[in-house]
């Protein structure tokens, strides 16, 4: 498979969080096109999930609202699906990463020496000098 430029497969729209994590993608990896799909779906429901959380968190009162009832005897709340459709995307997120395998948080941050970047840098790093010693090899 052939490696192309971040910057032609950066998928258009991405929001704050969706970008954060595409930057972090791109640069750890060397993404072909069907990695590339699989990460800017990863990014897009990144930017969902923080969309969600600010709803859910109360910075918006989409998801829930309050109807009186007809007869004045109380009132009726309504909570629509937006907790349970975030629970659905995080766990369509986690089984893109899961894919991609990305996301390997087994020891805790301070004993590896830097967390998910880090050891995404150091994944790239010893691929690249795998793929020198085969050169050199040859």
């Amino acid at each position: 498979m052939t490696d192309l430029s971040p910057k032609l497969l950066e998928p258009a729209g991405l929001l704050a969080r969706g970008k954060a994590m595409w930057q972090a993608l791109t640069d750890t990896y060397e993404l072909d096109a069907a990695t590339a799909v699989l990460a800017a779906e990863a990014c897009r429901i990144a930017d969902r999930l923080e969309r969600m959380n600010g709803i859910l968190r109360g910075r918006s009162k989409e998801w829930i609202t309050f109807e009186a009832k007809e007869d004045g005897s109380g009132i009726d709340v309504i909570v629509d699906n937006a907790l349970s459709e975030a629970r659905q995307q995080q766990l369509a997120l986690n089984q893109i990463l899961k894919t991609l395998g990305v996301g390997k948080l087994d020891t805790p941050r301070q004993q590896k020496g830097g967390g998910l970047i880090n050891e995404l840098a150091e994944r790239a790093a010893a691929r690249e000098a795998a793929a020198r010693l085969a050169e050199t090899a040859t």
